[in-house]
């Protein structure tokens, strides 16, 4: 199965203290996701090439936000380097450690 999932650039983009409150830090450590865009109950959040494959992963982080009680309603997913998201997940939500 060939999927094709838009990729973003990271470091093109501007964060909200807002935006960054739809993925709790734990998630974002544990999924290495990264929130790109919020409108309303939609969340787009960004994920390694690896990980954008794995259908049970994403469903599994899609179940544990909609458990957090976020308003999340639909998840959109994009690509975007590993490097860049461990490097902002790490910028924006500190380091792992904190939450093992």
């Amino acid at each position: 199965m060939d999927l094709h999932i838009e990729s973003v650039d990271l470091s093109q983009m501007e964060f909200t203290s807002q935006l960054l409150s739809s993925v709790p830090a734990v998630i974002a450590h544990r999924y290495e996701a990264f929130p790109v865009f919020r409108h309303g109950a939609a969340l787009v959040i960004a994920m390694s090439p690896e990980r954008v494959k794995d259908l049970e992963l994403i469903d599994a982080l899609y179940q544990e936000l909609r458990t957090a009680q976020l308003g999340i309603e639909s998840l959109e997913i994009r690509v975007a380097s590993s490097e860049d998201l461990r490097s902002h997940i790490r910028e924006h939500y500190g380091s792992n450690e904190d939450y093992i």
